[in-house]
């Protein structure tokens, strides 16, 4: 399977870890430059059209697209499948063959097939024999190949969560789309979800502070503000411990020595399913992280560091259900 990774220049340098940056953008696979995007891009040839304002200009896109291709699953495809559009490929992780476990459900049942990328990225002639009829994607990787895009169908660039919240992306979009209602319900859903966790956990999410973080074999790092796990921390009022970024800083790696500032009452682990036994295994050899209040009660959580990181929707409810779980632990 093919994969879109975080972006190569949006992301601080900081704020990946070296398992995270695998590819350094579809706009390098292509091996193609751009000068002056912008524009309208590409027709849908038939049908209705609308015109959608996104990060690169004025695109005509069908108003029901039957064969959108998103070029990244993270939150491309939540935002496709969440608005109804019909969906036809997405953008997944080199090495899987799957969708992110926040979506993978969804995107089976929409009849959507992952998009298998070589490890220097997919050619020109794989995406137009898959012929679109819409292409998304995030701007970090459609903003280099723009005009080649656009003359294989209209595209749009889209900032992701870790430049703009995802419920501004997903609102405006819809706007511009006609589909305001799909918008708003499913900003809805998330809301009542995130109320109900506020009502039920209305003490702890006071009182407690939640130490997120990565870990990978051989690394940690505090988790900081691009990370959807930390933003949605805060969307319900949750506080993360003295010293940590918080939505106020990016990634803090962490040697051996500095696990001790996992000092939150409860942790949020952003583990891969695929080394998570090997990590934890690391983890809790080492005698600082053994002895941690929150390690010894077993107030741990972990969540798969993609959801946790990039997304919309369905990645923030699973961030919410993650953090509801978590301050469940919370006496």
């Amino acid at each position: 399977m093919t994969a879109v990774l975080d972006p190569p220049r949006t992301v601080p340098a900081d704020d990946l870890t070296r398992r995270e940056v695998v590819i350094a953008g579809l706009g390098l696979a292509l091996g193609i430059g751009l000068a002056g995007c912008g524009g309208d891009g590409g027709d849908s040839g038939a049908g209705e059209t609308r015109r959608v304002r996104h990060e690169l200009g004025v695109t005509n896109v069908p108003a029901s697209p039957a064969r959108t291709l998103c070029v990244e699953a993270r939150g491309m495809l939540e935002i496709a499948l969440a608005l109804g559009l019909g969906t036809s490929h997405a953008g997944v992780y080199e090495g899987t063959s799957d969708f992110p476990p926040a979506i993978a459900e969804r995107a089976g049942a929409a009849g959507v097939e992952p998009l298998e990328i070589a490890g220097d990225g997919p050619s020109l002639e794989a995406v137009a024999a898959l012929e679109p009829d819409l292409i998304i994607g995030p701007l970090y990787l459609v903003e280099p190949v723009y005009r080649q895009l656009s003359r294989i169908a209209p595209t749009l660039a889209l900032p992701t969560n870790q430049e703009e919240p995802w419920q501004d992306t997903l609102r405006r979009l819809g706007r511009e789309l006609g589909r305001s209602d799909e918008a708003a319900e499913a900003i809805a859903a998330y809301e009542s979800r995130r109320d109900a966790i506020r009502r039920r956990h209305a003490d702890a999410i006071a009182t407690a502070r939640v130490s997120i973080f990565s870990a990978f074999p051989g690394e940690v790092a505090l988790s900081g503000r691009t990370q959807l796990i930390v933003q949605t921390l805060y969307d319900l009022g949750g506080r993360v411990p003295p010293g940590h970024p918080g939505l106020a800083g990016d990634f803090r790696e962490l040697s051996r020595e500095q696990l001790g500032l996992l000092d939150g009452d409860v942790l949020v682990r952003r583990t891969e399913e695929s080394d998570r036994a090997e990590v934890v295994a690391e983890l809790e050899s080492n005698p600082i992280y053994a002895r941690l209040p929150a390690v010894r009660a077993g107030r741990v959580v972990d969540i798969e560091s993609l959801t946790a990181n990039i997304g919309s929707v369905y990645s923030a409810l699973d961030c919410l259900d993650v953090l509801d779980r978590a301050y469940g632990l919370v006496a």
